[in-house]
């Protein structure tokens, strides 16, 4: 298991371009799942005995976004920076902007361990990070149906 939430190798959710068809939909490396170690920075660290992690989220009032907050640590130590020791203590933290009901939601690290001093270094540095979270199963037209009729 990993820590930057799983890249659906159990298939349970619906990603965009699984098979990498199109080279200019490179959605595979930055779509995820908030499964397992659920971080929403790639913090590309995995344990083969044990992690956790506490995964914090808040809605900002008045305006649409949220922020988040993700703290990890596993067994095994791992070096995730080159200039930097390996460590077992893990975090990241940024802006969050929900979309379409929660359907579609972006995430944007502004601090974590995957910087290599805590911050971006560049322009590049920060919109590598940037994930998103597509849950197409909210959209079931039924439920929605329900949900609207229950009103």
């Amino acid at each position: 298991m990993g820590l930057s939430g799983s890249f659906d190798y159990r298939r349970q959710t619906m990603f965009l371009d699984r098979q990498q068809i199109s080279p200019s939909l490179a959605a595979q490396e930055h779509q995820f799942d908030d499964r397992d170690g659920a971080f929403k920075a790639n913090v590309p660290v995995a344990s083969r005995r044990w992690l956790t992690t506490l995964n914090l989220q808040a809605d900002l009032p008045v305006t649409p976004l949220g922020i988040f907050a993700d703290f990890g640590a596993t067994k095994e130590k791992n070096q995730i920076v080159a200039d930097r020791n390996p460590q077992r203590l893990y975090y990241d933290a940024g802006v969050s902007l929900p979309l379409i009901n929660r359907v579609l939601s972006f995430y944007f690290p502004v601090v974590g361990s995957q910087y290599g001093n805590g911050f971006p270094a560049s322009r590049k540095d920060f919109t590598d990070q940037i994930r998103f979270v597509l849950r197409l199963d909210q959209l079931n037209p039924f439920r929605l149906l329900d949900e609207q009729l229950a009103q």
